[in-house]
């Protein structure tokens, strides 16, 4: 996993089990890399932006992200403060 951010950009990544991610900030990116992020296993995983609504997590939009297969990257571009859910 590598974080990089940009103008005084943040970024928290909370790992809760072997294949989720919660990655919470602003003007900044996340890559993570994982065998899951080639193709076919790569049709099993799911990026979400989220929000909490107390009862759970609500979508609030479509994520920023793209994938490099050739390194088996997953990259999440947080421009604005946002919450995204990465599983598979």
């Amino acid at each position: 996993m590598s974080v990089n951010g940009e103008h005084n950009g943040q970024a928290i990544v909370i790992h809760p089990s072997d294949h989720e991610f919660l990655i919470v900030g602003f003007r900044s990116g996340v890559s993570l890399s994982d065998p899951a992020f080639q193709w076919p296993a790569m049709k099993n995983f799911q990026v979400q932006r989220v929000r909490w609504i107390g009862a759970g997590w609500e979508n609030d939009g479509e994520p920023s992200y793209g994938v490099d297969q050739s390194h088996q990257t997953l990259s999440v571009d947080l421009d604005t403060p946002q919450a995204v859910l990465v599983g598979w």
